[in-house]
């Protein structure tokens, strides 16, 4: 299997990759440790990780409402992880609103622009979208079959157990 030297990530590996895995809850320490893994390898390799520019809102929103406003982080330490994430060197751009909506028109169960925006940057560029949402991955087979999707748990460089010798070569 060759390993593609792009993706497209969603937001929650990029968070659950910032942070200390003790800040999640058992259920979720799995998907800590792959996206954890997933990134390391990826920087690596010199993958390139891509996302929409709606990124910023949404990471943003996530470290707000499930880190500072529940206390786990001080608003100087939510500061801090956002500068962090947002100093990396991921490729950002804009997607294409025709693409967006009939994305979201096919997502029958889930028509969230947030989500349609990552497909759509998936589906415009040819590359790979990594998740950690088993329910998007099933939505998205099923009615969205040409756009390649895998739980990052299910990915290769989560779950090898050391760095591949190589780098990937693209896919394609």
């Amino acid at each position: 299997m060759n390993i593609s030297r792009h993706y497209i990530i969603d937001s929650s590996i990029a968070l659950y990759g910032a942070l200390p895995i003790e800040m999640f809850p058992d259920q979720e320490q799995n998907k800590v440790r792959a996206a954890t893994a997933f990134l390391s390898r990826a920087t690596f390799h010199g993958a390139e990780l891509h996302v929409p520019v709606s990124f910023f809102s949404e990471i943003m929103n996530l470290v707000y409402q499930e880190f500072i406003q529940t206390q786990q982080l001080s608003l100087e330490e939510g500061q801090l992880l956002l500068d962090m994430i947002f100093s990396t060197t991921w490729e950002f751009h804009f997607p294409v609103f025709r693409t967006v909506f009939d994305i979201q028109h096919r997502l029958a169960s889930r028509p969230t622009v947030t989500d349609a925006e990552f497909l759509s940057l998936a589906m415009d560029l040819g590359y790979p979208i990594l998740t950690t949402d088993p329910e998007l991955l099933l939505e998205v087979q099923k009615n969205i079959p040409e756009i390649a999707t895998q739980l990052i748990t299910e990915h290769i460089w989560a779950s090898s157990g050391a760095l591949e010798e190589f780098p990937p070569t693209d896919e394609g």
